[in-house]
C-alpha cells in the first residue's frame, strides 16, 4: 500500500471547483450514494434522489454562471444551460445519470431485473475504480475499418452512430460484456 499526501490550492469561487470536476470520481460517489438509499429505502426512493441531484446541480450551476436569475416569483430569464455548455468538465455528467437511471441497478423487479443481479451490480459497482465504473454505467462504442485500424475511438451510443459511421466493425465495451458488431 502506497500513501501519498498532496497539496491543492484552496478554490476561490465554485466555478473553479466546477471546472476541475472529474465525472468519473463524482459518478463514482453517485453510484454509492444510490446503492446506500436503494437499501435503506428502496429502488424507488434511490431513483428520485438521483433526478434530484441533477436538477439541483443545474441549478446551483446555472446559479453560479449567472445564466439563470431567480426572482420572488419564480425564473426572471427563460433560458436554462442544461448542457453544462460553459464547463466541459460538467457536460457529460446528465448522460452518466440517465445511464445510471436505465441501469438494471436502479430498475424494478417488475421490469425484469432478478434481485440477486440487482445485489450483484451493487457489490460490483461498489468495488470498480471510477473509470472501470465509469465503462460499466456508461459502455463505449468504438469502430474499426479493419481488425487492425481503429476507425473512431468512442462514439454516441446510438443507432444513428452505427448507421452513419460507415465503418464495418463495431466493438461495444459494456466492462462486463464485449460485443463485436
Amino acid at each position: 500500500m502506497r500513501i501519498r499526501t498532496l497539496q491543492f490550492e484552496t478554490a476561490r469561487s465554485v466555478n473553479d471547483i466546477y471546472d476541475t470536476v472529474d465525472p468519473e470520481v463524482v459518478l463514482s460517489i453517485l453510484v454509492h450514494e444510490v446503492i446506500l438509499s436503494s437499501l435503506e429505502n428502496g429502488v424507488r426512493e434511490a431513483r428520485i434522489s438521483l433526478h434530484e441531484w441533477l436538477v439541483n446541480l443545474t441549478a446551483q450551476y446555472n446559479d453560479a454562471y449567472k445564466i439563470a436569475e431567480y426572482t420572488r416569483g419564480g425564473l426572471s430569464t427563460s433560458h436554462v444551460d442544461v448542457a453544462f455548455t460553459q464547463c466541459p468538465q460538467l457536460q457529460h455528467l446528465p448522460r452518466l445519470v440517465f445511464a445510471l437511471l436505465r441501469s438494471p441497478l436502479l430498475r424494478f423487479h417488475e421490469e425484469g431485473v432478478h434481485p440477486d443481479y440487482r445485489i450483484y451490480l451493487q457489490c460490483l459497482f461498489s468495488a470498480l475504480e471510477p473509470s472501470s465504473l465509469n465503462r460499466a454505467v456508461y459502455p463505449s462504442l468504438s469502430s474499426y475499418d479493419t481488425p487492425d485500424k481503429q476507425a473512431y475511438p468512442r462514439h454516441s451510443l446510438s443507432r444513428a452512430a452505427l448507421i452513419t459511421s460507415g465503418s464495418p466493425i463495431f466493438l461495444l465495451d459494456a466492462f462486463t460484456h464485449l460485443i463485436d458488431y
